[in-house]
């Protein structure tokens, strides 16, 4: 494990006059570890740093916009300096910083933002939810997940503990989109707009699927623009 990453990692980036300024103790109110953690942010891309206990090996993570665009694992300090200078200063892309090094790691998500259709990723979104529900990874009624996806295709879907909702911000949440929230619990149904339906007992119950698609359509946002690609507007 490196002792003192971020005062380490900082000589690194000046050694090659990189303006990249990690952030420290001085910067910051929250008690962090920088003896073990690095981070730095330049407009919408960020990066952080962090050590393997038993090791001498890194791992970097490359974020723009708060999607991850890629990561490394290795045990060359100079080398990380050279790619984060390469993402945050000289602005290169994933592709780039791949070419530079093949143990770099291209996000998915991240290029399908670059190269697919919003339509596309949708599709491949819904798509993998609904694999991961036959499979038995996420506990959800597989057939009101697809009447959902009949209704709601133009929505990212997400599950958190089970609990499925939607953003119209594609592989991000939408704070401003206040997506109603459905629980399978057996063969009842819950919907509604917290994801502790239970204690605040405002969710909507039906055994039925066509009233279980009813009741989330018409607590769906009236007045929301259509889905976006974060990296794209």
């Amino acid at each position: 494990m490196i002792i003192g990453l971020t005062t380490k990692l900082q000589s690194e980036l000046d050694k090659i006059n990189s303006p990249v300024k990690l952030l420290t103790i001085k910067d910051t109110t929250i008690r962090m570890n920088f003896d073990s953690w690095a981070f730095a942010e330049i407009d919408n891309r960020n990066i952080d740093v962090c050590c393997f206990e038993d090791s001498e090996q890194m791992h970097l993570q490359l974020v723009d916009r708060e999607i991850i665009a890629g990561q490394i694992t290795i045990d060359n300090l100079a080398e990380i300096a050279f790619i984060i200078d390469g993402w945050l200063s000289k602005n290169k892309t994933v592709r780039q910083l791949k070419d530079g090094n093949n143990e770099f790691r291209i996000s998915e998500k991240y290029s399908n933002l670059l190269t697919l259709t919003i339509d596309e990723v949708l599709e491949k979104r819904w798509t993998n939810e609904y694999k991961s529900i036959i499979k038995e990874q996420t506990l959800f009624n597989a057939e009101l997940f697809l009447e959902l996806k009949n209704k709601l295709s133009y929505l990212f879907p997400f599950f958190s503990h089970d609990n499925l909702w939607f953003s119209n911000i594609l592989e991000l949440p939408n704070d401003n989109f206040k997506s109603p929230i459905i629980y399978c619990n057996k063969d009842t149904f819950e919907i509604g707009i917290t994801l502790d339906n239970l204690q605040k007992n405002n969710s909507f119950k039906t055994k039925n699927i066509d009233e279980a698609v009813h009741k989330t359509l018409e607590l769906l946002p009236i007045d929301f623009e259509k889905t976006i690609n974060p990296l794209k507007n």
